[in-house]
């Protein structure tokens, strides 16, 4: 399973009732069974689906961690290697 459905129950069923709540006391939508009861449950709803399909926008890892080279983007081929060693070799013998 992924994400965190309960959370996001939950955190839907409070946006819910608090945004009801807001907009009975401003006077935008009167206090009704609607206000009420609906709006926390479809909020709820709301939020187990999001809940449902997080993470959002990350890739799968894959179950493994990511190495070095992948954090990085350090990857160095065996000239690359040899070529900084050589440019070393260069700049001591300039310097000395």
């Amino acid at each position: 399973m992924r994400g965190r459905p309960i959370l996001g129950a939950v955190a839907g069923l409070f946006f819910g009732l608090f945004l009801s709540l807001t907009l009975m006391l401003w006077g935008v939508w009167p206090l009704d069974r609607m206000s009420l009861i609906g709006l926390p449950v479809l909020f709820m709803i709301v939020g187990l689906v999001l809940a449902f399909l997080a993470p959002l926008g990350r890739k799968k890892a894959g179950g493994a961690a990511a190495t070095a080279e992948e954090v990085t983007g350090a990857v160095e081929t065996k000239e690359e290697v040899e070529k900084a060693v050589d440019v070393e070799k260069e700049i001591e013998e300039a310097t000395e």
